[in-house]
């Protein structure tokens, strides 16, 4: 900036010279001079006008960028409202309470594809049931999904593990539980609940939790880790809204 300055001055001080060169007074060479400053005063002003410009323009841009990233998750999460609503209908048209496979504990893929509609009941599952444990654990899920109170969801669903360690519905409540745990940013138990989802080939949120899982490897600088995480969604699920999101936090990863 100091150096186009001084250019610019000196150039309109060689314009001047030649007006100066025929100055028939020293009265005439003072307004000549008085001119020029003016001329560079006036040039400065521009600059620094242009600078506030420049200046306000880029604000309005981290601005933008800011409104985006937040639409983009509340994109997210709207898909993710959007699925859980489907589920419920589902379970409501047809008159029982959805099923999931056993707790396991590792994240390694098995290649199974099932079908990854929120909590699609098993016909054989919902006999085995007690009104209890049906209770319970719909109590949990709408400390998650209507209350949001993640907190007291987290001691809801670990209850639910305890007193129902064989039920079919353990990896649904240790994806609620996870996700409660990723809300509250508890990365570490989060990632602990979407594992034990992950191994259970025929879990219904398995995609979901690859997917979480992903993002938690985010988070944690892991790129190597959400890349494998996402490309399993990717490769597994492919058509599902979970593994177009996937496939969006690929092209941020490149």
């Amino acid at each position: 900036m100091n150096f186009r300055l001084k250019y610019l001055g000196i150039v309109l001080f060689g314009l001047t010279l030649p007006s100066m060169a025929g100055a028939t007074s020293v009265a005439d060479l003072e307004r000549q001079i008085r001119a020029s400053d003016q001329a560079r005063l006036q040039m400065q002003q521009q600059l620094d006008l242009m600078n506030q410009d420049l200046n306000d323009l880029i604000g309005r841009l981290e601005v933008t960028n800011n409104a985006i990233n937040d639409l983009q998750k509340n994109q997210q999460e709207l898909f993710q409202q959007i699925s859980d609503l489907t589920a419920r209908i589902n379970q409501l048209q047809s008159g029982g309470v959805k099923p999931a496979s056993g707790q396991n504990s590792t994240g390694r893929d098995t290649g199974a594809k099932p079908d990854v509609r929120e909590d699609k009941p098993k016909p054989s599952s919902p006999s085995t049931l007690t009104p209890n444990e049906k209770n319970d654990y719909q109590k949990a899920v709408t400390l998650v999904m209507q209350d949001k109170n993640y907190n007291a969801a987290i001691d809801a669903f670990n209850e639910f593990n305890k007193k129902y360690p064989d039920s079919s519905l353990i990896s649904n409540a240790n994806f609620w539980l996870g996700d409660s745990y990723y809300k509250t940013n508890r990365l570490t138990e989060s990632k602990q609940c979407f594992l034990n989802v992950v191994k259970d080939e025929n879990a219904v949120k398995r995609a979901e939790a690859l997917y979480k899982l992903g993002l938690i490897s985010v988070t944690e600088n892991n790129k190597d880790y959400a890349r494998k995480f996402f490309q399993l969604v990717v490769r597994d699920y492919s058509g599902t809204t979970t593994a177009r999101l996937a496939e969006n936090e690929l092209k941020k990863l490149k």
